[in-house]
């Protein structure tokens, strides 16, 4: 008899999970994100050159891509004060160097 019982209680599992995965529904984001701004390119074709320049990189694909400018680049003590990191005081410092709360 226990193994009958075990039968049914691992069919009545199944039938339970089964309905509560036929409730789930799909996700639907809260936020949306912009397509991009005037200048850039459509999310769709953008999926299009990335495909075709993982597959075979060709000149018409390289032409649709736009080099990264590089700036000057600026050290901590080259900020502006109003930018600058705050000093930690001792105490700071103490509370990160032992590992949090004693």
């Amino acid at each position: 008899m226990s193994s009958f019982s075990a039968l049914l209680r691992r069919e009545m599992m199944t039938n339970v999970v089964s309905r509560a995965w036929q409730a789930v529904r799909p996700h639907v984001p809260l936020i949306k994100f912009r397509k991009g701004s005037a200048g850039s390119a459509p999310v769709d074709n953008v999926r299009v050159v990335a495909a075709a320049a993982a597959s075979a990189p060709s000149s018409s694909a390289k032409a649709n891509f736009k080099p990264v400018q590089k700036g000057p680049i600026i050290e901590d003590w080259q900020l502006p004060y109003r930018y600058r990191r705050q000093q930690l005081s001792q105490q700071e410092v103490d509370f990160i160097n032992r590992g949090g709360p004693e």
